[in-house]
């Protein structure tokens, strides 16, 4: 009886002493797993601070902008860029911007769980100050792809499709909002603007 109850003791430490190594000790568990950007969601996710927040969701709304097309960094530096259109068209491409500041970005908390399991926050919540509605949960998955966009990557149509739907979601609640103006370009490098006025003229100018 005593061997047993030893035994047991024996076995409960060595799973403690498992469990902290795979959490919390030095072992470089994450490079087995298959995402590059892991370590730095990771981090991302437990560190809350402004500036971190701040940070990340500047980098989120500069991917999403690459994926839409719009690859200019001083236009992205404080909007979220949406194509207007999803037709091809080979001469020009058209934009509608959204004030980055618009948007907030928290880390996705389910403190319920934590009343029954051992839990951590897995995803962030990238939603839209106003209209909360519109939402998009950034989970490792779609933080891993959005970090390979803004560094080149050119998704295919079946790349963001399947569990990247909500992404899609996300942009068609965004572009149901109504507008006044849209960016037209040729080369992403210079823009012109085409909004209407108070009085409902259309004024075209350049954007500065």
């Amino acid at each position: 009886m005593d061997d047993e109850k030893e035994r047991n003791e024996i076995e409960c430490v060595q799973k403690v002493f498992v469990r902290h190594q795979y959490f919390e000790g030095n072992l470089k568990f994450k490079r087995r797993l298959p995402y590059r950007y892991i370590t730095d969601f990771y981090e991302s996710l437990r560190d809350e601070s402004a500036d971190k927040l701040a940070e990340s969701k500047l980098n989120l709304a500069k991917a999403i902008s690459i994926s839409e097309g719009c690859e200019n960094e001083e236009l992205s530096k404080a909007h979220l860029l949406l194509a207007s259109s999803q037709s091809n068209d080979p001469i020009s491409k058209s934009y509608r911007r959204f004030p980055i500041d618009e948007f907030e970005l928290f880390v996705n908390k389910t403190d319920h769980l934590t009343q029954y399991v051992e839990y951590e926050s897995d995803s962030f919540v990238f939603r839209h100050k106003n209209e909360k509605y519109i939402q998009l949960t950034v989970s490792l998955d779609l933080y891993e792809m959005l970090k390979f966009i803004q560094n080149g990557f050119s998704p295919s149509v079946n790349d963001l499709q399947g569990r990247f739907i909500e992404l899609q979601v996300f942009k068609n609640l965004l572009q149901s909002k109504t507008y006044k103006e849209i960016i037209v370009t040729k080369n992403n490098q210079k823009f012109t603007i085409i909004r209407l006025d108070e009085n409902k003229h259309i004024v075209f100018e350049a954007l500065k």
